[in-house]
């Protein structure tokens, strides 16, 4: 046999597999980037569907309580509320326990300055009151 010929087929087998080698890397890198971009846009739209999912809820359980619903309210109940585990809360007085109205894990107290959420054991319902200290906070 022919060395120069062997060595040339040699060659030609390793510029094959170095080929294949950074082709099959490229691949890999075109499809890890659409895979991310993917997820991102997967996690968008579970995002928007558990807040659309939470005013569905609200809705359905002030109906339950007999309440009026307004049908032109609901592009407002879905753009203005704050979604907490699973719930859309609107105020203090959609939380449902005394431990999540008095620690107020949406932070009502922020975006209305000079309230807080207290439990009522009376209503046994949370409720928004004047915060004593913020009112003398502003007194000043």
């Amino acid at each position: 046999m022919n060395k120069k010929g062997m060595f040339d087929d040699l060659l030609d087998f390793l510029f094959t597999v170095m080929a294949a080698f950074f082709l099959l890397i490229f691949i890999n890198v075109i499809f890890s980037a659409n895979q991310d971009n993917n997820n991102k846009i997967t996690e968008g739209k579970v995002a928007h569907f558990e807040e659309i999912n939470a005013v569905h809820n609200k809705v359905q359980f002030d109906f339950v309580l007999g309440k009026e619903i307004n049908l032109k309210s609901l592009p407002y109940l879905l753009n203005e509320g704050y979604f907490f585990e699973g719930r859309a809360v609107y105020g203090c007085n959609d939380y449902l326990n005394e431990m999540d109205c008095n620690a107020d894990k949406v932070e009502f107290w922020r975006i209305k300055q000079g309230y807080k959420c207290s439990w009522s054991l009376g209503a046994k319902k949370c409720e928004s009151v004047a915060n004593p200290a913020t009112r003398k906070l502003e007194n000043k």
